[in-house]
């Protein structure tokens, strides 16, 4: 079979000019990547920037196709009769383009996809699941959390004739987005890891953000796998929507086909049991075991070696900013600061009460500070899971904490009423605010144990940056 080619784009828009047979060496919607050559530049309107205004820049790095819209044609038209510009496809809108090319290269694609949604753990079950994968097959998955309109082809656009399997993360914020992205995949297996409390502010109720992650299960052919967890409240429903497929749950559940079972935790391991099985993998917390069985069922299912899997069980990590632990001199840093709902919020907190015990045991006593800022997208209960919130930081019974964004109050009402001491409880005005203070109490000769947690737009990622980087100054 043959890789991409403009005959391709031709399918998914309008070729002004250029020979179909022509192959493309990949696909980019950045005009800034270094070299283009022989790539498809895909021109998209965004919030900010408008890549039709860098198409000459892309075509001076090398670019061999454009998909643009009208409004561009004439400049491509131009570049081509200058001799710069080799072929050129036109569509009222590029992204429609983009996914609908992205549809039409993986119906000609042998892959077989897995699509992975849920309201946490997907870029973690992502990565774990592509981790174990590659010991057995050539696979792509997304890179970071490509999982919207644009990060979801981009991916399987990067696929090539020799990709046996492809692992694609699918987003949502909005009914209707999940369907969409999986028509464009055709998944060969479905996961949902959670249904929880984010992007309540789209949605009338947790049921309907259910609804919304329920759409992946529709996706691909009769009978595929349709990976569930067990320990969700929603299984049953999930259950009806996987009518048509070959149910298969995971968790804590005793029902679970692939039941998970903690064993034993050090700082650095956490040792487990998945349906009789013993693994160990790194000290992710208790909350991501789940995550893990979940990967172990679906490396099953493409017959991945039992030893394989062990190994790269012991070999895992963790997305950057999903719970890693970050040195900064004598103290430790939990960075869990990509993005945060009421469900990886709590599990967060729960990781940081068990590293403490597991510390205190071995007689090194630290302080326990949070770093804390707004979840977003909660809509009309973004108050209510704030005060939960701060009752569930008092149980944890922190030194100090710090607490960024406007829902502050909230979470110092939750904080304040479940026995906190107001003297231990800072709301900040801003990051800098927030690192000056860090930077100030981690020159003290006590040691922290500090967990940086809060939705992605807070940009809590910047203060851990600065100040790991602070330290190695």
């Amino acid at each position: 079979m043959e890789g991409l080619t403009v005959g391709d784009v031709a399918a998914a828009a309008r070729l002004v000019f250029g020979d179909p047979h022509q192959p493309l060496a990949g696909v980019t919607t950045d005009s800034r990547e270094a070299d283009l050559r022989g790539k498809l530049y895909v021109a998209l309107r965004g919030a900010r920037v408008d890549g039709h205004d860098f198409v000459p820049e892309a075509v001076a790095k090398g670019a061999a196709c454009l998909l643009i819209e009208d409004r561009a044609l004439a400049l491509a038209r131009k570049l081509h009769a200058e001799g710069k510009l080799g072929a050129a496809a036109v569509a009222p809108d590029s992204l429609k383009a983009l996914g609908d090319l992205a549809r039409g290269y993986r119906s000609k694609l042998g892959v077989k996809i897995v699509a992975i949604t849920g309201s946490a753990g997907k870029t973690s079950v992502k990565d774990f699941v592509h981790a174990i994968l590659t010991t057995t097959y050539r696979t792509v998955s997304a890179v970071r959390s490509f999982n919207n309109a644009i990060g979801v082809p981009m991916t399987i656009l990067r696929m090539t004739p020799d990709t046996q399997a492809g692992v694609l993360e699918i987003g949502m914020n909005h009914p209707g987005e999940i369907d969409a992205l999986c028509r464009m995949a055709d998944p060969d297996l479905v996961a949902i890891t959670t249904v929880g409390a984010a992007h309540l502010g789209f949605f009338k109720s947790l049921r309907h953000v259910a609804l919304a992650k329920s759409e992946i299960l529709t996706a691909g052919a009769d009978g595929i796998p349709a990976f569930l967890p067990a320990d969700s409240p929603f299984l049953p429903l999930l259950k009806r929507r996987a009518a048509r497929k070959k149910v298969i749950t995971f968790g804590y559940a005793a029902s679970a086909d692939w039941r998970v079972k903690p064993v034993r935790s050090s700082l650095k391991r956490m040792e487990f049991a998945v349906s009789q099985h013993l693994y160990r993998c790194p000290n992710f917390g208790e909350h991501h075991l789940a995550n893990v069985a979940l990967a172990i069922g679906i490396a099953a299912q493409f017959a991945v070696p039992a030893k394989k899997i062990e190994a790269a069980i012991r070999s895992l990590k963790l997305p950057p900013g999903r719970g890693e632990i970050v040195r900064a001199g004598p103290h430790w840093i939990i960075n869990d600061s990509y993005n945060a709902n009421p469900g990886s919020m709590s599990a967060a907190l729960k990781r940081v009460g068990t590293l403490g015990r597991i510390l205190a045991a071995r007689n090194d006593r630290r302080d326990v500070v949070l770093v804390l800022g707004d979840m977003l997208e909660l809509g009309s209960k973004s108050k209510y899971y704030h005060v939960l919130l701060g009752k569930e930081a008092r149980r944890i019974r922190p030194s100090r904490v710090l607490f960024v964004g406007k829902e502050g109050p909230s979470f110092r009402k939750g904080f304040l009423i479940s026995g906190g001491r107001g003297t231990a409880l800072t709301l900040m005005e801003s990051l800098e605010d927030v690192k000056t203070e860090i930077q100030s109490w981690m020159r003290t000769e006590r040691k922290m144990l500090i967990l940086f947690k809060a939705s992605n737009q807070v940009k809590l990622g910047t203060v851990v940056e600065a100040v790991c980087q602070g330290d190695r100054n």
